[in-house]
């Protein structure tokens, strides 16, 4: 039985660095077209990205987007009763005579577009910067924008925010937000026995995502000389924040020019911990730089969600938000 649950859907406006019109859907339309199948638009060798289920709902282009790394195992708990504690072991996708290629997904994400418009909710995550850069590889391996012009998914203002940042020029960004972590060793608990007592297993990890690339394009191999292990099970969390201070005694058109670029900087972190601060105007966060909503969508018994009633509710929501002005057309 279906089952009714919230999930965050995130809004994007596409522009071209170039600044010439873009309608990303029918782009991303031609190319797949172009692209004639699945295995054609695959980004990557081990680790790899795919736009697939290309739909046509309400007039806008639906479509599930996907990481999977080739010949990946799943990992799994199992209760030890001899130890009273879980143990993690890993399992292969089941394979059949014949049957065709299968991969464990990774990161998933329900993506629309119409026109310029991005909608998009992530079941498992694979944020924005992740789907930016994968629509950027799409479009130029088929022509669809030129080789030195980049897509940009932008985040949309509240009407407020925009009158205050027409007044008022931008004095300083701070972005930031949760360190990602992947395992890279797995060391599994060895159980007690008469010769020695049990030995905890462990993780090791390291950073990914668009906070560790900010990191290490600013201070290089920041982590190879501080492995970091953990207790199986157990999830840290880390957060990291980086502040851009205009503090030129005296103040220039192309310096604010410069600090309004960098806050356009801050569209992949997240929503709690990007600040646009204003020269004597205050400071703008949260729903005043990005538009975000939940919506109460319906969750099969597979754990998949219902695509014909989630992109049901996210046309809704684009035609609601459109004629409230909370989004241009």
């Amino acid at each position: 039985m279906a089952v009714d649950r919230p999930r965050a859907m995130h809004y994007k406006r596409a522009k071209l660095l170039s600044g010439a019109p873009l309608d990303l859907q029918s782009i991303v339309a031609d190319a797949i077209r172009d692209s004639q199948n699945v295995d054609a638009r695959e980004e990557g060798e081990a680790v790899r990205r795919v736009l697939s289920g290309i739909g046509n709902t309400n007039g806008m282009l639906t479509a599930k987007f996907m990481q999977f790394t080739v010949g990946q195992k799943a990992h799994f708990l199992e209760r030890d009763s001899a130890t009273g504690d879980y143990k993690l072991d890993t399992i292969a996708v089941p394979e059949e005579d014949g049957a065709a290629r299968r991969e464990f997904v990774e990161s998933l994400t329900f993506l629309a577009l119409s026109a310029s418009h991005v909608m998009f909710v992530s079941a498992l995550h694979l944020g924005s910067k992740a789907l930016e850069e994968h629509l950027n590889w799409l479009l130029k391996k088929y022509s669809k924008i030129a080789a030195d012009d980049y897509v940009i998914l932008a985040d949309q203002q509240s009407a407020n925010a925009e009158q205050r940042l027409a007044r008022h020029p931008v004095d300083s960004v701070t972005i930031g937000a949760e360190l990602d972590f992947e395992v890279v060793e797995m060391v599994k608990t060895q159980r007690r026995t008469k010769d020695r007592e049990t030995v905890p297993g462990y993780k090791s990890v390291r950073p990914v995502g668009p906070v560790a690339d900010m990191l290490s394009s600013l201070i290089g191999d920041w982590f190879g000389d501080v492995p970091l292990t953990k207790a199986l099970g157990k999830d840290e969390r880390i957060k990291a924040t980086l502040k851009l201070n205009y503090s030129n005694r005296r103040k220039s058109d192309e310096g604010f020019e410069m600090m309004q670029k960098l806050a356009v900087a801050g569209r992949h972190f997240d929503l709690d911990e990007t600040r646009v601060h204003l020269h004597k105007g205050g400071t703008l966060r949260g729903t005043d730089l990005k538009v975000q909503t939940s919506l109460t969508v319906s969750v099969l018994e597979s754990g998949m969600i219902d695509e014909f009633d989630l992109w049901g509710k996210v046309h809704s929501w684009l035609r609601h938000a459109i004629a409230t002005s909370i989004v241009p057309q």
